[in-house]
This record gives C-alpha cells, sequence and structure tokens, in this order.
C-alpha cells in the first residue's frame, strides 16, 4: 500500500470518528461543516490535523460556522468535543495554531492560556518591557514616574503626562510593572 492510500485511509477514519463525536454530543451539525473539515485539513506526521484553508497572519485557521467566522480549532472543539463555556480558550496541547485535533485542544482561561505560553517559552517577548512593539512606556520614563511620584505628583497628572492609564502608572509606582 502506499504511503498516499495508507494516509488517505488513516483520514477517512478519523472523520468518521470525528462524525460519531458529533453525534454523541446530540449537536445539531450542518453536513457542510463536516465536509469542509475533511476538504480543507491535512494530517501531519504528529498527529496534528492542519486547518490549510483561510488562516490568520498568526497561522490559526478560521472557519464559517454557525453563521460567523470564527477560529477553526474554536470551531473543531465545539463540534467534536463539547460547546465552549463563556470567556475559556481553546487551547493547543501540540502549540501549533493551525491544527484543528481535538485531541490536542483543551479548555483554559486566559491566563490558564498565558501561563501554558510562558511555560513552553513561546512569545518570549510579549509584555516584557521595551521588546513589546505596543509598549508606551521605557525603563527611563518608569523610573522618572517613581521619581515624580515621590516628589509629589497624583498618579492621574503622571497619567496624562506619560499617555498611559492611572492603573498603569500605579502597577508601576508599586514596582509590579517595568521592575
Amino acid at each position: 500500500m502506499c504511503q498516499q492510500q495508507f494516509q488517505a485511509e488513516v483520514m477517512d477514519q478519523l472523520y468518521q470518528e470525528m462524525e460519531m463525536l458529533v453525534l454523541k454530543n446530540n449537536q445539531y451539525t450542518a453536513p457542510d461543516i463536516i465536509d469542509k473539515f475533511k476538504l480543507y485539513t491535512q494530517k501531519t506526521n504528529d498527529n496534528c490535523i492542519i486547518w490549510i484553508a483561510g488562516k490568520q497572519k498568526d497561522g490559526y485557521g478560521i472557519v464559517n460556522y454557525n453563521g460567523k467566522s470564527q477560529l477553526a480549532h474554536r470551531a473543531a472543539y465545539e463540534l467534536f468535543v463539547a460547546n465552549i463555556p463563556e470567556n475559556m480558550c481553546v487551547c493547543h496541547k501540540c502549540d501549533n495554531p493551525g491544527c484543528v485535533n481535538p485531541d490536542h485542544l483543551f479548555l483554559g482561561s486566559h491566563k490558564d492560556n498565558m501561563n501554558d505560553m510562558k511555560l513552553k517559552g513561546r512569545r518570549k517577548n510579549i509584555g516584557i518591557k521595551e521588546k513589546n512593539g505596543r509598549a508606551k512606556l521605557t525603563i527611563e520614563k518608569a523610573n522618572k514616574i517613581r521619581l515624580e511620584k515621590k516628589q509629589g505628583k497624583t498618579l492621574k497628572e503622571l497619567s496624562i503626562i506619560f499617555n498611559v492609564g492611572i492603573s498603569t502608572i500605579g502597577r508601576v509606582c508599586r514596582m509590579e510593572n517595568w521592575k
């Protein structure tokens, strides 16, 4: 049996299992969404099932599901695992943003997702002072904020001077940020 035929049989078996999961969860599913997952995914050697249709710049797949455009891995979780509670993230065990394999997905809060990302060493520069391209402050400005606060300026005054929120100024002054 050639490799392509073997992969095709493995994919067919996987999609049959997915269809059974949809039925098991008693969810109404339009047949075309299953067809989309069959047509627009590809299995990799590490058992990821990659969404190969529309993607965001960061690699997350996009699918039209339940009348709206949404992330493919979230649609896969809802289709093949369970409904997603409000304010929950669908995280990847495999750290592959294009993966829609239900076995590679798990629920977590935003904080859980950020901690998972940090533990696995991904996106090291996000939230790290000047390395964050969206940062409005620098270490130099943070030190100046602390100095001016000690000299009697209010949080509100400092927030206006440095064009950031009062809560940001408070965190800088309490040494929670920009240490």
